[in-house]
């Protein structure tokens, strides 16, 4: 009788010790945003193209031209279908859209992304913080 109440309740100490991990949240691709895009995955939204992106797979790389200064992550910057709006990617956390000045210029109060010599650039405050390798 003793070995029969202890295999019946055995069973059921093991599931109230067990810990619960397998909570929605940690399973894992599900860190969607507000949006839908899978961090986890790579995704990010971009406002430019409307959907959520890999930047790194659709877009210009820039590499910090100062990492003394904390810059240490490359940046991305990808445009419209119509090429009127670059989004420049340089953070985790948000873009900036820069709007269409010329053909090689692209600028949004004091930051600006220029082409030269076939190289793109982003300078903040006339300063290059990024720039396309050559």
């Amino acid at each position: 009788m003793k070995k029969y109440i202890l295999f019946s309740i055995a069973p059921l100490l093991f599931l109230a010790c067990q810990n619960n991990n397998n909570t929605k949240s940690n399973i894992v691709g599900n860190d969607k945003d507000s949006h839908g895009c899978i961090a986890s995955a790579g995704y990010r939204w971009s406002i430019v193209q409307n959907k959520c992106v890999r930047p790194w797979e659709e877009s210009i790389q820039l590499h910090p031209t100062n990492k003394a200064e904390g810059a240490e992550t490359a940046g991305f910057a990808l445009t419209d279908s119509s090429k009127q709006k670059m989004e420049v990617f340089v953070s985790e956390a948000d873009s900036l859209v820069l709007d269409k000045v010329s053909p090689v210029l692209y600028a949004k109060g004091d930051y600006q992304l220029v082409e030269e010599d076939h190289c793109w650039s982003l300078r903040h405050q006339g300063k290059t913080i990024y720039a396309e390798r050559k």
